[in-house]
């Protein structure tokens, strides 16, 4: 973890006192700000708390909305990828009109809210839509 990033946790658990009470909150907290528990930062909980580390991990991997590895936007994934099978049409129409919704927010496309960057989904009903930034419009049968 970086600097900033253990001052930003800092921060945070000094925000409580250090009732074992404030355990779900503050880990509450630190996922908000890190979209994850890091394992650092957990130990830094321990040690306000004077609780047991395996305390700490206990309610972390008890309650799921906790992560205890990034997620999301966080791993650094330059595409996604989406599978409907050709047995579910109804999901397959709900899925293009989310995308077309998405696209019509600017969630998609050439220009994301502004941002430049462009992952645009294509695809046949029965296909996989890929989520490229080549803009291929080529469905996909299987995984890349």
């Amino acid at each position: 973890m970086t600097e900033t990033e253990l001052q930003q946790a800092d921060s945070i658990l000094g925000q409580f006192n250090d009732q074992r009470a404030n355990l779900i909150a503050i880990l509450q907290d630190i996922q908000g700000k890190f979209y994850y528990l890091p394992q650092e930062i957990l130990a830094g909980v321990a040690r306000k708390l004077r609780v047991p580390l395996t305390d700490v991990y206990q309610v972390a991997t008890f309650y799921r909305c906790f992560s205890l590895v990034p997620r999301g936007r966080h791993l650094g994934a330059q595409e996604a990828y989406v599978y409907v099978r050709a047995e579910y049409p109804l999901a397959c129409e709900h899925l293009r009109a989310a995308i077309d919704q998405a696209e019509e927010y600017g969630l998609l496309g050439d220009d994301i809210l502004g941002t430049g960057n462009a992952r645009v989904p294509w695809g046949e009903a029965a296909e996989a839509w890929s989520l490229e930034s080549d803009v291929t419009r080529e469905p996909r049968t299987e995984p890349p």
